[in-house]
């Protein structure tokens, strides 16, 4: 991975919803089917009732919602390991 793909990377986390994000299930009276709802009380996602069927499983919906705070800690953790790399005189 380049340094230019992971600013990239990094540049999207820190351009999301706040964290943590979370799949949010739909009461008997809602208007909606589930949805991704971000540290902020915002949806960052929303299926309503009328919108086509797209399938998504819990464990979908887990890992898509738990992305928002793993992507940042892997980028958190590259960098730590490039200092270390570094502070040992180990650069590319």
């Amino acid at each position: 991975m380049t340094e230019a793909e992971l600013q990239a990377i990094e540049a999207r986390g820190n351009a999301a919803s706040q964290a943590p994000w979370a799949w949010e299930k739909p009461s008997e009276d809602s208007g909606y089917r589930g949805r991704l709802m971000s540290g902020g009380a915002e949806a960052v996602l929303e299926r309503s009732w009328c919108d086509a069927q797209v399938e998504c499983s819990a464990e979908d919906a887990a890992f898509i919602a738990h992305a928002r705070e793993d992507i940042p800690q892997l980028i958190a953790y590259i960098r730590e390991l490039e200092e270390r790399h570094a502070a040992k005189g180990l650069n590319d």
